[in-house]
């Protein structure tokens, strides 16, 4: 099975076209982190913003989109978005795996992980800082995806994040390395 992983598409039509034909291409499953039309206050517009595009694009996703709500996702998204926004987390099982997504806005880490035990998840996903990070607390992998259009590490690194078989990878869109990588074990 072949899961992509995104946040904080803000509105940026012209990068889920990318992703989904590059490294979601064949994808089973999509999981959101949330912030997936609006732009934001604190963000410039850069070129590919189109978030009426992105809607299109979204509604016409052959494989399966599970999206937590983020803090820039509004009531209005949720009429036009074929998926629905979930609050304040999608819960779903990838075999015998609980994964926990959220947008990363609501909690401090420490809840975070007591919110991903209580519900058995061994993956806890999350986005708004833009920045891409994986990491473990005790049997629980944390991944933030970063940004695949508004970037806010260091290094301006457009990122997403996907599992495959057993391995759970941060990828740089712009030159395909694998930031960082966990084997998952036994999965099925």
């Amino acid at each position: 099975m072949k899961i992509g992983i995104i946040s904080d598409t803000h509105g940026y039509a012209a990068v889920w076209e990318e992703v989904m034909e590059g490294i979601f291409r064949d994808a089973d499953l999509i999981l959101h982190a949330g912030d997936v039309l609006y732009q934001g206050p604190t963000n410039l517009m850069a070129e590919g913003h189109n978030s009426q595009k992105l809607i299109e694009l979204i509604n016409k996703t052959p494989c399966p989109i599970m999206i937590a709500r983020g803090n820039c996702d509004a009531d209005v998204d949720e009429m036009l978005l074929n998926p629905p926004l979930q609050s304040p987390c999608v819960h779903y099982r990838y075999g015998n795996v609980g994964v926990l997504v959220h947008h990363g806005h609501l909690w401090t880490k420490e809840q975070m992980f007591f919110k991903a035990e209580a519900c058995k998840a061994r993956i806890c996903i999350s986005g708004h800082t833009h920045i891409p990070k994986l990491y473990n607390i005790g049997p629980i992998t944390f991944v933030n995806p970063g940004s695949c259009s508004l970037p806010k590490d260091r290094n301006c690194t457009r990122s997403v994040a996907l599992i495959e078989e057993n391995m759970l990878k941060l990828i740089d869109l712009d030159d395909g390395e694998v930031l960082a990588d966990k084997d998952l074990g036994n999965i099925k």
